[in-house]
């Protein structure tokens, strides 16, 4: 071993001024160390533009025939639904409805309401969704 190797400054350069190569890492890529155990499922391919419009249209037009107020919205291009159902005091309920499948449902309740009730709507809401299927 030379003073060199065991310099605390580190290596020198070499004799024709080199400096010291690392040893290859190996044919390649490295393994990840912490692999993803529940991997996401591939994303689906969008949806073709003229499919996703008349998808949403129909949305709209079932909504309105529940009862609903509904919109077709068409920003940049891309689709969506908002609906509301009219409620007492003017706190509608409204519904967002996103072409990539994203819905969003927005409600009020008083402040006063308790913890207990809210999450029986809460829970009844999902209870429902789930049940959709």
């Amino acid at each position: 071993m030379t003073t060199r190797d065991t310099d605390p400054a580190g290596p020198t350069s070499g004799p024709a001024g080199d400096l010291p190569r690392l040893p290859s890492a190996g044919p390649g890529p490295a393994a990840d160390p912490y692999p993803d155990p529940d991997p996401e499922p591939d994303p689906e391919p969008d949806p073709d533009p003229e499919e996703s419009l008349q998808r949403m249209l129909v949305i709209t037009g079932l909504l309105t025939a529940a009862g609903l107020t509904a919109c077709l919205n068409v920003t940049r291009d891309i689709p969506d639904v908002t609906a509301w159902l009219p409620q007492p005091g003017g706190r509608d309920i409204k519904i967002i409805i996103d072409d990539d499948g994203y819905i969003e449902l927005r409600f009020w309740t008083s402040p006063g309401t308790t913890p207990s009730h809210v999450t029986r709507i809460l829970t009844g809401a999902i209870a429902a969704l789930n049940g959709s299927g």
